[in-house]
């Protein structure tokens, strides 16, 4: 047994231990290492590892689900308010490990939040120009509202966090009925860029593919492609495919395997991938998928791990990455298995969760996509996922809570 700081290489014939992967989840609900304090923008991303990883691992049951719901739509972007006295309300929430002190994920904004009075929103005009949806946390200062926050300059609404929030909702149950869908649509068509990309932000940022799979599953989860043009996305992704088949993140790029996920569920969200009912083959109009597929599996590593690009290490997250990829092509059955199972479990901590390679600490993304690996290995007790929206599949379908 290694006694490295992360747990490192196991004994031969270790086992996934679910167990101590719930008890890694719910700790980071609680509270995160300080190691986390440059993370606070997304804590919102934070949550959705912590919580769809419980999901994923049948453990849903011990996340405060109506607590957390009301934590999310409190950093909703939402057209000025009016609060007036007569609509101010106080709100206690009974959290089961107390409500004081609290100081993770999620739980340290619940703290204060539901602690004040909170006004509630009343009919105003939508602004133009303003990215509304959801922020990543309370991290600028501006007061946690239980209904939303109003735009401001340099705390709007972000598209990654947006999908955060959206999925997360999900996972949780919730409906989605007080989402703020105009305002979301409206937004997204503003971040479009000429060449068919999104910028996350309003104030503009780096603009790249990871955005456009945002956008794409904000438009499916909210069930409404009104907010991109596709045909435009569809042209900056064919644009960002290098020679090798491979995507980078923006044309002209170094072929990645996060990029090349983005592109890959962004096409199958849009209906560009399709599986034949059938011959159950997967087509597509846009990318040879024969040549796609070859690219994804030769990113397996003598390690047995997948990594992102030629001639780098094996990272636990492509797991998810390069394998949810060859999932939505119908090919993850042609990767060697036993190998990915034993370099994900050299990765597994003792601690519970997953790190980057072995003989590291594990970490909260790392942990999410570990598990997601050994959902897609068919791990016994664990949800299936749904690749091309990162989430388990039974959470899509689910009426609502």
């Amino acid at each position: 047994m290694s006694t490295s700081k992360g747990g490192g290489e196991e004994e031969v014939g270790a086992a996934f231990d679910r167990d101590l992967h719930v008890q890694f989840f719910v700790s980071m609900l609680h509270e995160l290492p300080s190691e986390y304090e440059g993370q606070d923008v997304n804590r919102l991303t934070l949550a959705y590892f912590a919580i769809s990883g419980l999901h994923i691992l049948n453990a849903l049951h011990l996340v405060p689900k109506k607590e957390i719901i009301e934590w999310i739509y409190g950093l909703q972007v939402l057209p000025s308010s009016c609060a007036t006295h007569e609509n101010v309300r106080t709100t206690q929430l009974q959290l089961p490990w107390g409500s004081g002190g609290l100081e993770g994920v999620l739980l340290p904004v619940l703290g204060l939040a539901t602690m004040c009075n909170l006004g509630n929103y009343c009919s105003t005009s939508f602004r133009t120009g303003v990215m509304y949806g959801f922020r990543g946390s309370p991290s600028i200062g501006i007061k946690m509202n239980s209904l939303g926050v109003t735009p401001s300059l340099h705390d709007g609404g972000h598209l990654a966090m947006t999908y955060s929030a959206l999925a997360t909702l999900k996972v949780l149950g919730d409906d989605l009925s007080r989402v703020y869908r105009e305002g979301i649509i409206s937004s997204m068509r503003m971040l479009q860029q000429p060449n068919g990309s999104f910028s996350p932000l309003s104030l503009g940022a780096e603009t790249d593919l990871r955005f456009v799979y945002c956008a794409a599953a904000i438009c499916s989860l909210l069930q409404d492609w009104s907010g991109m043009d596709s045909s435009m996305a569809i042209d900056y992704i064919r644009q960002s495919q290098s020679y090798d088949q491979g995507f980078g993140l923006s044309p002209g790029l170094e072929s990645h395997g996060g990029a090349t996920y983005c592109a890959i569920a962004a096409l199958k969200l849009m209906g560009q991938i399709v599986e034949d009912s059938t011959t159950c083959e997967i087509t597509s109009p846009v990318v040879d998928v024969q040549a796609l597929i070859h690219w994804c599996s030769q990113k397996q590593a003598h390690s047995g791990g997948f990594r992102g690009r030629a001639n780098k290490d094996a990272d636990s997250c492509y797991a998810f990455w390069i394998g949810g990829s060859l999932q939505i092509l119908g090919a993850f059955k042609f990767c060697d298995k036993m190998a990915l199972r034993s370099f994900l479990l050299t990765c597994q901590s003792k601690y519970g969760g997953f790190s980057k390679l072995p003989d590291e600490w594990p970490d909260i993304l790392h942990a999410y996509y570990g598990v997601c690996g050994f959902s897609l290995l068919k791990e016994p007790g664990l949800d299936p996922l749904c690749c091309e929206l990162g989430i388990p599949v039974r959470t899509i379908y689910a009426s609502p809570a």
